[in-house]
């Protein structure tokens, strides 16, 4: 927190013990894949990082205003990815504000590639009757098997985050006689609904502002929601973008690429390598046999367009909660 509050910009939000526990209970913040450069005594760069079975995401990075261009942004990156080569799993995640081309670019620069378009949605006004919708709660919903994860959807909106904040979270459904044809999970945030969880349908609530953030086209389609009198909120879309790490499962002692048809290009990883974290990187938490740990080099695989030091891009990047570099 001491290092994000430090580093980060201005107009940036400060972080708080409170705002760490919420991260780490909704969000699964993971203290071992957060990393913290250093000059001298003083922290120049920190890297906030969640952990999932499938993916880790990269909520924040910042680089101290005065210790920019210098790679520290990138070095980070690049050591987190090394970590991750051994421990898994074997995806990184960010999203990014898609407005920002300097975020963007950056992150391409460093190995992501983009992989889908998350719209914020919103809505003044309206509202209507709710005959066909019943209420439902969260433990409801995973009862019935109706929530459930689906590929596309954005890391705040994915069932761990939806379970973890059940007891703060509103629903409603529509069912036939023969399944559940849509529901939705949302909370009060002064004069406004936010819909956290949504398949198929939304309700017609009846708020003065209805805002759905980040939302795939797997959720709702774009066509109900425009049906329904809602716009995309044009300062807020996100690019979902991933970057493939080695996977660490061997078959007959030798590693294979997690997917191997992916198109992605993995990080190279030299035939009797040694993950190194650079000097200045000081984890929160031990490393131990991640250094030690080697891998077999696969045929094939080419060095991921990781910048040198002294190539990172000056730019304001928000993934997540935040990133500024």
């Amino acid at each position: 927190m001491e290092a994000w509050n430090r580093c980060a910009p201005l107009n940036a939000q400060r972080l708080t013990l409170d705002d760490w526990k919420r991260d780490v209970r909704e969000l699964q913040l993971w203290a071992s894949s957060c990393m913290v450069a250093h000059e001298g005594d003083h922290p120049v760069a920190v890297l906030h990082a969640c952990k999932r079975a499938e993916a880790t995401l990269v909520l924040r990075l910042a680089v101290h205003p005065q210790h920019r261009r210098r790679g520290h942004g990138a070095h980070l990156l690049k050591s987190l990815s090394s970590k991750l080569a051994i421990l898994g799993p074997p995806r990184l995640r960010a999203e990014v504000d898609e407005n920002d081309a300097d975020a963007r670019a950056f992150l391409r620069a460093c190995g992501y590639t983009e992989e889908r378009t998350l719209t914020t949605w919103e809505r003044e006004g309206g509202g209507g009757p709710l005959h066909a919708w019943t209420p439902v709660t969260v433990d409801q919903l995973v009862d019935g098997g109706v929530l459930a994860d689906l590929p596309d959807t954005a890391w705040e909106r994915a069932l761990p985050t939806l379970l973890a904040r059940k007891d703060d979270l509103n629903g409603l459904a529509a069912a036939s006689a023969e399944r559940i044809e849509g529901w939705a999970l949302w909370r009060e945030a002064g004069d406004s609904a936010e819909v956290w969880g949504a398949r198929g349908l939304l309700p017609p609530l009846r708020w003065d502002r209805i805002v759905v953030p980040k939302i795939s086209e797997a959720e709702v389609p774009a066509r109900v929601l425009e049906r329904d009198g809602f716009r995309p909120s044009p300062s807020v879309a996100w690019s979902s973008l991933r970057w493939h790490t080695r996977c660490r499962e061997e078959v007959s002692g030798a590693s294979h690429s997690c997917r191997p048809d992916c198109g992605f290009r993995l990080p190279f990883v030299g035939r009797r390598h040694q993950p190194e974290l650079p000097h200045a990187c000081r984890e929160l938490g031990p490393v131990g046999a991640v250094q030690r740990a080697r891998l077999r080099h696969p045929r094939g695989l080419r060095r991921s367009p990781i910048p040198a030091p002294g190539q990172e891009l000056a730019v304001g990047i928000p993934v997540g909660a935040g990133m500024v570099i």
